[in-house]
């Protein structure tokens, strides 16, 4: 029933008719005008106290950071190993003797 009702044509015809009512209801602008926004000015009072960030410093400071190692990845808060693939699984062939006849 309901797939009948979308292929119908009056409910394309109707479709259709609607959707250019809501665009020149949307370029006319026959719902009304848009509201008028104002500037104010803001009723909320500033922090106190600010956030302590004084043992942010030590965070960032060259002597927290590990020694390199000379490995290829350094620990570092940006390497991991969690995208170096895993090494490749060995060959699995076998050798065949071979006897060629004839010319």
């Amino acid at each position: 029933m309901l797939i009948q009702t979308f292929k119908s044509r009056w409910f394309a015809t109707v479709l259709h008719g609607g959707l250019w009512l809501l665009l020149a209801l949307a370029v006319l602008r026959l719902r009304g005008t848009s509201p008028r926004f104002l500037e104010t000015t803001s009723h909320t009072s500033p922090a106190q106290s600010p956030v302590p960030v004084a043992r942010l410093e030590k965070l960032f400071a060259p002597e927290s950071r590990p020694k390199p190692t000379g490995e290829t990845n350094n620990p570092s808060p940006f390497a991991t190993r969690h995208f170096i693939p895993p090494p490749p699984a060995p060959p699995a062939t076998r050798k065949l003797e071979l006897t060629k006849q004839g010319c």
